[in-house]
C-alpha cells in the first residue's frame, strides 16, 4: 500500500468478513484496522491514539534507520556482517577496499578473502567471539586485492544480536600504506645509525692507516738494497692500500667522504666504461645498453658513479651463475607535482634515471629488504665483503638521489637510480690525475694534530721531502710554539680536536701571526665541517 499523504497515520475499517484484509494492509503500512460492529466511542479514541503514536514510533525509526545507514555507508572504515563466515552485509567502503564488489548470501565466504595463511586466526578468533570467550579486540588481518597481492587490514570485530541470532560486526582500516611507511621509517633510521657508527669508525681507522701507509713509503725508500724485506713492505703497502679502499666505502656509506661533483652525462661515463664492463662479466653474460640520446645532465662526482656502475654490474654478473642478460639502461623522467610518493621514494621533479638490470636468480622479500645494508651479504664466504650495494646506495643518497630495486625470486632484479635533473648548460670536463712525485722545499712548517701517529707520519713525510717540521698535539701547544719560534711559514692543522678547533687556531694565526700560511685538512667533508663551526 502506497499512501498519497505518507505521514497521516491509516485506520483500516473492515466488514465481519474483511479482518483478514485489514491485518494484510498493516502489515503494508497501515497503522490498526477496526471492525466496524465494534465502533465504539472508547475504543475508536483509544485506536486513534494508538495510530497517531505508532505513526510516530515508525516514523522515528525509519529516520533512524535512514540516518545509520547513511553514515554506514559513508564510512571510510569497511564494515562486513558474518554469521557463520558468511557474509549479511558489506559497506561500499569495504568493496573499495577490495577493489571488487562482494557478494551477499549463503554463498559467500568471507574466508575465502582472505590469505590463506590467516585463515586459521580468523576462524578461530571468531569461534571464541561467539562462544563468548575472551579474544583480541583487533588484530592484523591480509586480505586479497584484485591482484592477490595482501592488503593489510587492522580489524575491529564485535558480537552483536542481529534479529534474534548472533553474528558478528568487522570494522576493517587499511592500513597498508601506514605499515610500508613505518617500515621505511625505521629501515632509515637503522641506515642512519649504522652510517653513524660506520663513519666514526672508518675516520678513526684511516687515522691509523695514513700513518701505516705514510711510513710504509718512507721505509720502502731506505730498504731497495733488502729484497726480502722489501717484498714484505710491499704487502703491508698492499693490504693497507686495500683497508683503506674499505673505510672509503664506510666514509662514503655514511655521507662522510669528500666528494668532487661535476656537470656530467651519464651515458659518457657508461660509455668510457664498456671496456671495463666486458672485462668483469662472463662470455655467457649478453651486456646491452640502451641509453637516451637526449639524456639531461646531473651533477654527481665522476669517480662515484663509475663506483655505482661496477658495484652494480658487478652484483648482476654474480646474480646470474649461468649466464644471461645484463642490461644498462638510460633515461630523463619527470614526477608530476600532482604526484606524492611514499618516503624513500621520488618527489616532483626531473631526474636522469639509470637502471640496470638483470635475467638472474633474484632476491626474497628477506634479501630485499636487507640489500643495502652494510655487510650484509648472499655470497659465500670470501667472495664478498657486503659493502658493495650499501656504498651504492650512501653515494646516491649523498647526491639527493633515490634508489629502488625490484626482484623477485627466479625472475631477475633491477636497482633503478632517480638523479636530480641539472639546468646547467655546460658539462664538466674529467682532468686526469697524474703522479708529478712529491715536491721539495727548505720552509718550515708547524704540523698540529690531536692524533700523534697521523702527526708523527704527517712530520716524517715532510721532512724527507727538506722541509723543517715542528710539532703540536693542540690549538694552546701551536700558538706557544709560534710565538716562540719566528721562522715558520706554513700552519697545517686538524680541523677537528679538542680543546680548540682547527678553525679557531686558523683564525688566531690570521689575526696574530698574518704571514704565516695556513692550510686545513681533515678527513670530514665541507659541509661537516660547516655545521660542526
Amino acid at each position: 500500500m502506497k499512501a498519497a499523504h505518507p505521514h497521516i497515520p491509516i485506520i483500516v475499517l473492515t466488514g465481519l468478513d474483511d479482518e483478514l484484509m485489514g491485518a494484510t494492509l498493516v502489515h503494508e503500512g497501515a497503522q490498526d484496522y477496526l471492525a466496524k460492529n465494534e465502533m465504539e466511542g472508547r475504543l475508536l479514541v483509544r485506536s486513534i491514539r494508538y495510530a497517531i503514536e505508532r505513526k510516530r514510533v515508525d516514523e522515528a525509526l525509519r529516520l533512524a534507520e535512514s540516518k545509520y545507514r547513511t553514515i554506514v555507508e559513508n564510512a571510510s572504515d569497511g564494515i562486513i556482517v558474518l554469521r557463520d563466515r558468511q557474509i549479511l552485509y558489506s559497506n561500499p567502503a569495504a568493496e573499495a577496499m577490495l577493489g571488487r564488489a562482494v557478494h551477499e548470501g549463503a554463498h559467500s565466504d568471507f574466508t575465502s578473502l582472505v590469505y590463506e595463511e590467516d585463515i586459521g586466526m580468523v576462524i578461530n578468533y571468531n569461534a571464541l567471539r561467539m562462544q563468548g570467550k575472551p579474544a583480541p579486540d583487533q588484530y592484523e588481518l591480509r586480505l586479497k586485492g584484485t591482484e592477490g597481492e595482501p592488503i593489510t587490514v587492522e580489524v575491529r570485530p564485535r558480537a552483536i544480536d542481529l534479529n534474534g541470532e548472533q553474528a558478528i560486526v568487522v570494522l576493517m582500516r587499511n592500513i597498508t600504506e601506514r605499515n610500508q611507511l613505518e617500515h621505511q621509517l625505521l629501515q632509515s633510521q637503522k641506515m642512519e645509525a649504522i652510517g653513524t657508527l660506520a663513519g666514526g669508525v672508518a675516520h678513526d681507522f684511516n687515522n691509523m692507516l695514513s700513518a701505516i701507509i705514510s711510513y710504509g713509503h718512507l721505509l720502502k725508500g731506505r730498504l731497495n738494497k733488502d729484497e726480502t724485506a722489501g717484498r714484505y713492505l710491499e704487502e703491508i703497502q698492499k693490504a693497507s692500500d686495500r683497508a683503506s679502499i674499505l673505510t672509503n666505502q664506510l666514509l662514503t656509506f655514511s655521507r662522510r667522504q669528500v666528494v668532487k661533483a661535476r656537470v656530467i652525462n651519464v651515458n659518457q661515463v657508461i660509455n668510457n666504461l664498456d671496456g671495463m664492463f666486458r672485462r668483469l662479466i662472463r662470455e655467457d653474460i649478453e651486456l646491452v645498453h640502451s641509453l637516451d640520446k637526449d639524456l639531461w645532465l646531473t651533477e654527481l662526482d665522476p669517480n662515484q658513479l663509475e663506483q655505482i656502475l661496477v658495484n652494480l654490474v658487478i652484483n648482476a654478473r654474480d646474480a646470474m651463475p649461468e649466464g644471461g642478460k645484463l642490461q644498462i639502461k638510460t633515461a630523463n623522467e619527470t614526477i608530476p607535482s600532482g604526484h606524492s610518493g611514499l618516503p624513500g621514494s621520488p618527489q616532483p621533479g626531473d631526474y636522469v634515471t639509470l637502471a640496470i638490470s638483470d635475467t638472474g636468480i633474484g632476491m626474497s622479500g628477506e634479501t630485499k629488504s636487507r640489500v643495502f645494508e652494510p655487510f650484509f651479504t648472499t655470497k659465500d664466504p670470501g667472495k664478498g665483503t657486503g659493502l658493495g650495494l650499501s656504498t651504492t646506495f650512501g653515494i646516491v643518497a649523498q647526491s639527493d638521489g633515490i634508489i629502488e630495486v625490484d626482484s623477485e625470486l627466479g625472475k631477475g632484479s633491477e636497482f633503478k637510480i632517480y638523479l636530480p635533473r641539472t639546468l646547467a648548460s655546460t658539462e664538466s670536463e674529467v682532468v686526469d690525475k697524474s703522479d708529478e712525485g712529491l715536491p721539495t722545499g727548505v720552509e718550515s712548517i708547524l704540523v698540529v694534530d690531536d692524533e700523534s701517529t697521523v702527526r708523527g707520519a704527517t712530520a716524517s713525510v715532510l721532512r724527507e721531502q727538506g722541509y723543517e717540521v715542528y710539532e703540536a698535539a693542540n690549538g694552546i701547544e701551536a700558538i706557544e710554539i709560534a710565538n716562540r719560534q719566528s721562522n715558520i711559514h706554513l700552519l697545517l692543522t686538524d680541523m677537528v680536536m679538542p680543546i680548540m678547533s682547527g678553525r679557531m687556531l686558523a683564525q688566531h694565526f690570521d689575526e696574530h701571526f698574518p704571514d704565516i700560511k695556513l692550510l686545513l685538512m681533515s678527513g670530514y667533508t665541507d659541509d661537516i665541517l660547516i655545521q660542526d663551526e
